[in-house]
């Protein structure tokens, strides 16, 4: 099965194809995306590689961000164990070619860290979340480690972090806490040098043996937030929910979360939610649910109503990571998933139109 077994560092190949999805609005657009490059190992390392981030910004710039175990054991054997990297690596696409991988922030604490959440302000500067820091550097020195700031934390202890930034260019961060448990908003009005109190936006009211994890955010196009999350719960935290929550005054306040999906008692899982916001209104949520299939529902009036959910991908399923998903210059929402039954990295578009097309392997 494809990727099954092969060296981590190969894991960055992955990123290509969403890459090709976002940055060929064309061929997307009148093609379908039928054609597709070979994946590209970026990393080219014999360490463990992990946990790509690929963002671009309005001049057509590609970033890339990931995890790099610089220290750890070389991995020549066939099948290498998941292992997070203490350093954060850097290339970027200029349209020509790939910049020499960098490292450019190291863990604060020694622990093993990712890059979790990435955004390009209206100045070109680029801002990385990891851990419970933000850093920021301007996007046309990001391969340099000089250029990018000290690390600043903006919450105390964090699972996992998304970050965005409105039109009045505030920053907004939403994160997955430990002690207290829960997902929670922080915001900056000063490019990152300082955050505002946390607001909480999961409910206080659940059981203390439950953890949240696996959060998305978006914002629309009228400023709104929108917050998707995974609940775990039961004695081996495999009792899991989506959930759902907004906000419409720069997340000073919040809806009362919104419980989209629960593990049914003949279902394998809910994870990895997505949450997509396309133009003024229209809010997507993916997540895979049921028998590890691809669940979508939507609304069109900016998440005050909702579709049923509906499976995509047809009979594909399994979960072997997080999807990507890119908003083309037509319109059009493109995914791109990893699956292991059977394995291949997979490619739909209109996430009702299309079937799902297999990308090309190494």
């Amino acid at each position: 099965m494809m990727w099954m077994g092969m060296k981590r560092a190969l894991l960055l190949c992955l990123i290509l194809g969403f890459l090709i999805g976002s940055w060929c609005v064309t061929a997307q657009a009148q093609g379908g995306g039928e054609d597709w490059t070979k994946p590209l190992n970026l990393s080219q390392t014999q360490q463990s590689s992990d946990s790509p981030l690929i963002i671009s910004d309005s001049g057509g710039t590609v970033h890339v961000f990931w995890s790099e175990d610089v220290k750890g054991e070389l991995l020549w054997e066939e099948r290498a164990p998941l292992l997070g990297g203490t350093a954060i690596f850097y290339t970027r696409w200029d349209g020509t070619s790939w910049t020499v991988p960098v490292d450019i922030l190291t863990s604060p604490t020694g622990a093993a860290v990712g890059p979790d959440g990435a955004v390009v302000d209206s100045e070109g500067r680029l801002y990385l979340t990891f851990g419970n820091h933000c850093s920021w550097a301007p996007s046309s020195d990001a391969d340099s480690s000089p250029a990018w700031a000290s690390p600043v934390a903006f919450a105390p202890a964090v699972y996992d972090s998304k970050i965005t930034i409105d039109r009045a260019g505030h920053l907004h961060i939403v994160y997955a806490q430990r002690y207290p448990d829960g997902i929670y908003h922080t915001s900056s009005t000063d490019g990152g040098r300082t955050w505002s109190d946390a607001v909480r936006i999961s409910s206080r009211f659940v059981e203390e043996a439950t953890r949240h994890e696996r959060v998305a955010l978006a914002l629309d196009g009228r400023g709104r937030l929108h917050v998707g999350w995974i609940q775990r719960g039961g004695e081996a935290f495999d009792e899991t929910s989506v959930w759902y929550a907004q906000s419409t005054d720069g997340g000073q306040t919040w809806t009362k979360p919104l419980k989209v999906a629960e593990r049914g008692p003949n279902e394998f899982v809910n994870d990895w939610v997505h949450v997509i916001a396309r133009g003024e209104d229209e809010i997507h949520l993916v997540w895979v649910g049921g028998q590890a299939n691809r669940l979508h529902q939507w609304s069109s009036d900016g998440g005050q109503t909702w579709s049923g959910p509906f499976h995509i991908l047809g009979d594909l399923y399994a979960v072997a990571g997080g999807d990507g998903f890119a908003i083309d210059g037509a319109g059009t929402l493109h995914m791109v998933t990893q699956l292991r039954y059977p394995g291949a990295l997979w490619h739909a578009y209109g996430m009702e139109q299309s079937g799902p097309i297999q990308l090309p392997s190494t």
